[in-house]
């Protein structure tokens, strides 16, 4: 019972929260495709004078090349024409303000 509570009012949290679409990514960044929150189990590892995206490609990413992000999440935008993520030449990187 306790758990299914915890899961419902979880639900609804999440269900609240802002939406933050296409709307607010720069055009040199984004074509309406490109750009999309990385996952929180791909959440980018510090090092090196940058971070690393722990999506599968390793691929990496200068501190220079971050933006603030405005919702606190990490964002990628990459060109998504390569099949295979190594070749997907990196548009724009958000990162939490703090994380960066």
């Amino acid at each position: 019972m306790i758990l299914r509570l915890i899961a419902v009012v979880a639900a609804l949290g999440v269900a609240t929260l802002p939406a933050f679409g296409h709307d607010w990514y720069p055009w040199e960044c984004c074509s309406g495709i490109d750009c999309a929150p990385i996952k929180l189990n791909e959440t980018p590892q510090e090092g090196n004078g940058g971070f690393t995206l722990m999506d599968g490609s390793n691929r990496f990413v200068a501190y220079k090349d971050i933006k603030p992000s405005p919702d606190g999440q990490w964002h990628l935008c990459e060109q998504k024409w390569a099949t295979e993520l190594k070749d997907r030449k990196i548009l724009c990187v958000w990162a939490p303000i703090g994380g960066v």
